[in-house]
């Protein structure tokens, strides 16, 4: 069985698009978004229309997306919907709070979100380039260095160790 959505899409609009090899089945919860319904009837040749509950929805969403992508894309599927780098950056937490605290939950939030946009901006490196009073994070696309990002020059130990962690 195959998924032919994207799941943030699936499970953002609570549409979930089956195909078995003969048919495509279109699961909703009653009333999907307009333009999503609209886009993905456009789309692909659905041949039959099912309705479930929201909750049965969800539920089998998750358990037909988490049989068919391993669990590194479906969060990166999820944060790339909400991946702002330049907001996020600016909601990190000040530089003596981040260092004192053991909560790395706004290093892991940064990381998950360079990674979420080299993913959609097709880059084949990540250079994270530390400099005297900020850090440098370019991504290489088609064959050329972009600058995305400059945290600040103390972020750049935590955001080294997370993504050595990650390794």
């Amino acid at each position: 069985m195959r998924y032919p959505l994207p799941y943030a899409f699936a499970r953002g609009n609570q549409l979930l698009l089956e195909d078995d090899g003969d048919q495509l089945v279109l699961w909703h919860s009653g009333t999907p978004a307009r333009g999503a319904w609209s886009e993905v009837l456009r789309k692909h040749a659905v041949s039959t229309v099912q309705q479930l509950d929201p909750a049965a929805l969800a539920q089998r969403i998750s358990a037909a997306y988490a049989q068919g992508e391993s669990s590194a894309a479906t969060v990166v599927s999820e944060v790339q919907n909400d991946a702002d780098l330049s907001r996020m950056m600016q909601e990190l937490p000040a530089v003596e709070d981040l260092l004192e605290t053991s909560d790395d939950a706004p290093i892991i939030r940064m990381l998950n979100a360079l990674l979420t946009q080299a993913a959609r901006d097709g880059a084949s490196d990540i250079h994270i380039e530390p400099y005297e009073r900020h850090s440098s994070v370019r991504f290489r696309v088609d064959g050329s260095l972009r600058e995305v990002v400059q945290p600040n020059r103390a972020l750049h130990a935590a955001l080294i160790s997370r993504l050595m962690i990650m390794a």
